[in-house]
């Protein structure tokens, strides 16, 4: 039988902002101690605790609140079979205790690993345990010890699914000061049971499962209509709601004092009190670790004296526990800003503030995102805003580049020479050419690309000397008439794909459509486009290919982690290898996440400090999807395949067809990086000019006109966007 992994992840804080105050002058010109508005104080700083880091090799792996107050760490280690128990009451002083002897006779009782410990009121402990390699489908069992050391196996009455693998899977526990039992369960939601194991009903919907109590209540998160709904558990009645606007999937709830909660997301910790539905900032996350987006994080736990608590863990399973304290004498905000600018949310630019801040307290990153959800504002306002402030000598410290006109931005010299960056990096060959130097011109660098996209086909070995070039390519479409080669596609998708291999010689250097190039494409296309397959479904070309269907599949891998389907795909057939898409241009690559300094910026030398960080192997190792590494040890890295242990992936396709087994093995990611190691040439297709294309060749794919009229339909279309 399958084995069912969980993936626990673990959410996050954030800090409160306030405005900063400025000096002002007297009447004089001097500036006085009475008439300097002093900037506001006070916020909750970051600290770590010794006790509770990973540097020792050890990892905490859930705490759990006495009555008293006192909070006990659980912590593991490598080649121990108990935890450590580290436990405070004040905050200051973490205590090493030995674990009691409930933890091993529970351990030791079957197959069990503990998941969970929580205690009820009455210094009662609920052990919650997960038996692995068992056939019932019910994987849980739950234990109650007494203050006197007396264990038993609570009788529980438990709300099977109908999924036979999967009949009981409990995820998560939480016991009240009475010890009730707050279960969630998978396919079942949010479970009330009694210390006894009898079952008072559900909360909320079968896929729920972010919840929280405090005092007589409980509170369930609703993401379908982001709220959160409170229930009292006396009555089981729904008291109010709480609204969540402006929150991502990723919060996490848990209990404060006087029946308070808290709200853990990236964006900040917030806190609610009882009865109420404001939602207060008390820590901004873009000040402290929440904002790493290659960490997860657990919900805050607040201390007895005032400090908070959360614990975060890597790709690499290193689990800790940072504390949080209130200081008066902090600045609210810090004293220096660095501004980046971004298009579109950008996951290398948080992972990179968050070095950055860390490195220098003094520094607060303000990202300012372009299209940040306001529907109001379309791409064409937000780049004719951002050129105005640069025009006007002014604008951010840096700009993220993606989605902008690159050659237009160099042209005009608002970009700084970054050359001092790159070379220092180059002097031990610590980064990929071929990418770095995408828009380098007489040994200068006023972009650096940070990452990368390669597009890809995947296809049985014998059939890899038909993949040298688009040519090559159509004569095997053209050979090949017992099944398709690729399944079902969009004459849009179709195009934005291997744009990505050609679109370089579409362009000639007068900025105008090659005729010839355009034209070859657009036939070549077409025969493509003639002899698809009629597989639908999002993950549809994979599942072809997976059940032999078709010849083969394509995709544009976005780093190690965005191939899982195509790895399965691999799997079920037996077969198959990851090849560059042929095209017009060979080897082809697509430059992302490409940066530069504005000129006029006042924060120069901390600028280039924060690209430097974009390069560093810290930043580019990170776990966060949207590109391959540029810098060579990371991308050694990441074909280690490290995190990727004990996952197990099960993917449904557009029919009844379900794809399963473990990520990509170290063997294949080896194939993947000698792909990145060989990228040669660059394509950045622009957007508005593609789809120009696929609007203006639609009736050619369709029959109703001929090439040449869609070529020409398109030269005439994009003869003034090509020319501004």
């Amino acid at each position: 039988m399958r084995k069912i992994k969980s993936i626990i992840v673990y959410i996050c804080m954030i800090c409160f902002s306030l405005m900063l105050l400025s000096a002002c002058e007297n009447s004089e010109g001097k500036v006085t101690k009475e008439n300097v508005s002093q900037a506001a104080m006070g916020r909750y700083v970051e600290k770590n605790i010794e006790e509770l880091s990973s540097e020792d090799g050890g990892g905490v792996a859930y705490t759990a609140v006495r009555s008293d107050g006192t909070i006990d760490f659980y912590k593991y280690y490598n080649g121990e079979k108990v935890p450590r128990v580290y436990s405070t009451t004040d905050g200051i002083n973490f205590e090493r205790k030995d674990v009691e002897p409930w933890y091993t006779e529970i351990r030791d009782m079957g197959n069990y690993s503990i998941t969970k410990i929580d205690y009820d009121g009455e210094g009662n402990i609920y052990v919650l345990i997960y038996e692995d390699n068992i056939d019932s489908g019910i994987f849980n069992k739950i234990f109650k010890v007494t203050p006197g050391n007396e264990i038993h196996e609570i009788d529980m009455e438990w709300r099977e699914t109908d999924v036979e693998d999967l009949k009981v899977y409990i995820t998560d526990m939480t016991v009240t000061a009475e010890g009730e039992l707050m279960i969630n369960q998978a396919l079942r939601g949010i479970l009330h049971y009694t210390n006894e194991g009898k079952y008072l009903g559900q909360y909320g919907s079968s896929s729920d499962d972010i919840y929280t109590v405090s005092d007589d209540y409980i509170y369930n998160v609703d993401m379908r209509q982001l709220k959160i709904d409170v229930y009292n558990i006396e009555t089981h009645e729904m008291t109010r709601e709480i609204p969540l606007d402006g929150l991502t999937f990723s919060l996490k709830l848990s209990p404060g004092k006087d029946g308070s909660i808290y709200i853990t997301d990236r964006s900040g910790v917030y806190k609610i009190v009882k009865d109420g539905v404001i939602l207060e900032k008390i820590i901004d996350g873009e000040l402290i670790s929440l904002s790493v987006p290659s960490l997860n994080f657990s919900g805050i736990l607040e201390g007895i004296n005032g400090e908070f608590y959360i614990r975060y863990s890597d790709n690499e399973q290193n689990t800790f526990v940072v504390k949080y304290e209130f200081d008066e004498n902090m600045p609210t905000l810090p004293s220096m800003e660095l501004t980046v600018y971004t298009l579109e949310e950008n996951n290398t630019l948080r992972q990179t503030a968050g070095e950055l801040q860390n490195k220098y307290p003094d520094f607060k990153v303000n990202r300012k995102v372009g299209l940040d959800g306001d529907t109001s504002v379309t791409k064409t306002d937000a780049i004719k805003q951002l050129n105005g402030e640069l025009l006007g000598g002014k604008g951010p410290d840096l700009i993220l580049l993606d989605g902008l006109s690159v050659d237009s931005y160099i042209q005009k010299g608002v970009l700084a020479d970054l050359s001092d960056i790159v070379n220092e990096y180059m002097k031990d060959e610590k980064l990929l050419s071929a990418v770095i130097n995408t828009y380098a011109n007489d040994g200068k660098y006023p972009v650096i690309p940070t990452k990368f996209h390669m597009p890809v086909i995947w296809i049985d070995e014998e059939y890899k000397d038909y993949m040298k070039n688009l040519d090559t390519f159509i004569e095997f479409v053209q050979e090949k008439n017992d099944k398709p080669v690729f399944g079902y596609f969009e004459q849009s998708d179709l195009i934005t794909t291997f744009s990505y291999t050609c679109f370089p010689e579409w362009i000639n250097e007068g900025k105008e459509i090659n005729r010839q190039e355009l034209t070859k494409f657009l036939q070549d296309m077409k025969i493509l486009y003639d002899k698809r397959g009629d597989f639908t479904g999002s993950d549809g070309k994979a599942f072809a290919w997976a059940f032999n269907k078709t010849y083969g599949c394509y995709s544009l891998l976005k780093g190690y982690q965005s191939f899982a389907i195509e790895n399965l795909a691999q799997d079920k057939r037996q077969g198959g290898i990851p090849l560059f898409l042929p095209g017009q241009i060979e080897k082809s690559f697509v430059p992302v996440n490409y940066i530069g300094v504005n000129n006029n910026s006042s924060n120069i030398d901390i600028s280039k400090e924060f690209i430097n960080l974009m390069l560093s192997e810290a930043v580019q190792k990170a776990p966060i999807n949207d590109g391959f590494p540029v810098n060579l040890d990371a991308l050694e890295y990441g074909a280690l395949g490290i995190g990727n242990e004990n996952m197990y992936y099960m993917i449904s396709g557009p029919g009844e067809e379900i794809l399963g087994g473990a990520p990509p093995s170290r063997e294949k990611l080896e194939v993947i990086k000698e792909l990145c190691y060989n990228v040669k040439n660059p394509s950045v297709p622009d957007e508005v000019l593609i789809e120009i294309i696929i609007e203006n060749s639609k009736e050619y794919f369709e029959g109703a006109i001929t090439v040449e009229d869609a070529v020409e339909k398109i030269k005439e279309k994009s003869k003034l966007y090509l020319s501004e």
